[in-house]
């Protein structure tokens, strides 16, 4: 830790408030899109070049790509987890196959 004029730095606790924010700045503009769309979901549509049914197509692709970027970092961060898992299989197969081990399976 790095004292600073009497205040403590720490990095653990920088990172957690900073995902906090992220994760309430994420809220926020999900109540806010939730209020529009209920605000002006009867409107009085001028057909094209409607700014409100623009803005709809905006909000939805905006969702869509959220929803597409939480579903690749879920499918990175199962990927990762698998290949943990793996590697630590196989150094644990390789560190319990001693040299005794390995010569009797070779005699058989």
């Amino acid at each position: 830790m790095i004292t600073i004029s009497s205040m403590k730095y720490n990095p653990e606790r920088k990172s957690k408030s900073l995902a906090l924010l992220f994760l309430l700045t994420l809220l926020v503009i999900s109540i806010f899109m939730a209020i529009l769309v209920v605000v002006y979901a009867t409107h009085d549509c001028i057909g094209d070049g409607c700014r409100v049914c623009s803005m709809f197509i905006s909000i939805k692709s905006l969702v869509e790509d959220i929803s597409r970027t939480v579903l690749l970092a879920v499918f990175i961060g199962l990927f990762f987890l698998a290949s943990t898992f793996i590697m630590l299989f196989n150094c644990v197969r390789l560190i319990s196959d001693t040299p005794f081990i390995v010569k009797v399976k070779l005699n058989n």
